[in-house]
């Protein structure tokens, strides 16, 4: 019953100094006296002093280092590296290029050389004279080329359409040919192209196409290639009138620009009457047709000269472009 009347006590040792609670109130009291008054009824906490060394050390995570992606073997980590993943990254692409490099500067350097050879160049004529002594031919050291038979004329024309048929561009040469414009119908590849006028520069094309224009036109200038299609007799042939069509071309498209004639009439003349006999004997209707054609053109030009009749110049052209259909077969 005594205990009954005492409550109990709890004894709490708190960094070394006793504290009595009772009925949760705290008693300061000796800590002597309250564990001699009752010793069967306490008991002692002992909690740990606080201490910033002892704290408990968070181990340090280390992050993996970054893997990087290899061609042909996927990604790989520092880690996992391995010596075949050398090999087979680095070492066998290189051998490849190296083999595939070598390769190609084989087949480049042969087809080079076989190129220089095929093409090669004209053999070369030397000109020599007779020396005073002896009177043998002595080399002047001077060269010049051997003359080859023209296959092709590099010319300059004023286009007035292309059309995928012949009727469609002979539809359109009516029309042009009844404003008294030179029109004739060239069939190139798979198409066929109506020319209006021809000059010997691009430039030159281009002011005679603006000229053509005021005849209400549609043009548009051109550099054009018409190839032969001469057998080797008849090219050479074709390759003497060449030049009487291009200084016809060039005065006649000269002077429907307004500038005057610097043709020399009479050296065309010489070279028409030599080819004259050529023709006859090749027995060939275009080498025929061609050859009238270029002397008509010829004639034309003459009389514009004394008639100054721009109309007789349009006519000089238009011969001039039935002489390259006729080279053209």
């Amino acid at each position: 019953m005594d205990n009954l009347n005492n409550p109990k006590k709890i004894t709490i040792k708190i960094n070394g100094q006793v504290k009595t609670f009772k009925d949760g109130t705290l008693v300061d009291s000796k800590p002597e006296a309250a564990a001699a008054a009752e010793p069967e009824e306490s008991f002692d906490w002992i909690l740990p002093e606080e201490d910033e060394e002892s704290e408990r050390k968070v181990p340090e995570i280390k992050k993996p280092k970054p893997g990087f992606f290899s061609f042909g073997n996927g990604w790989i980590t520092p880690n996992k590296k391995k010596p075949i993943v050398f090999l087979q990254t680095y070492l066998i692409p290189i051998i490849c290029a190296v083999i595939i490099g070598t390769s190609l500067g084989f087949i480049v350097l042969k087809t080079i050389a076989g190129t220089a050879t095929t093409s090669g160049t004209q053999p070369y004529e030397r000109e020599t004279v007779p020396t005073e002594k002896s009177g043998k031919m002595a080399d002047t050291g001077k060269e010049k080329k051997a003359a080859a038979a023209v296959t092709e004329i590099k010319t300059y024309l004023v286009q007035g359409g292309i059309f995928t048929t012949k009727e469609a561009a002979a539809e359109i040469q009516q029309q042009v040919a009844e404003k008294n414009v030179p029109a004739e119908i060239f069939k190139q590849d798979d198409q066929f192209v109506l020319y209006l006028g021809a000059s010997n520069t691009l430039e030159e094309s281009k002011k005679l196409a603006v000229f053509l224009k005021t005849y209400g036109v549609d043009v548009f200038w051109k550099e054009v290639n018409i190839k032969s299609g001469a057998n080797e007799k008849e090219q050479k042939i074709l390759g003497d009138m060449v030049p009487v069509y291009q200084q016809l071309t060039q005065d006649s498209s000269a002077q429907l620009l307004g500038s005057d004639s610097k043709l020399n009439q009479e050296k065309i003349d010489k070279q028409l009457a030599s080819l004259k006999t050529e023709v006859k004997n090749a027995s060939s209707a275009s080498l025929s047709d061609a050859y009238n054609q270029l002397t008509a053109a010829a004639e034309l030009h003459r009389q514009y000269q004394s008639s100054q009749e721009k109309t007789q110049l349009l006519q000089t052209q238009d011969k001039l472009l039935m002489f390259l259909q006729n080279y053209q077969k």
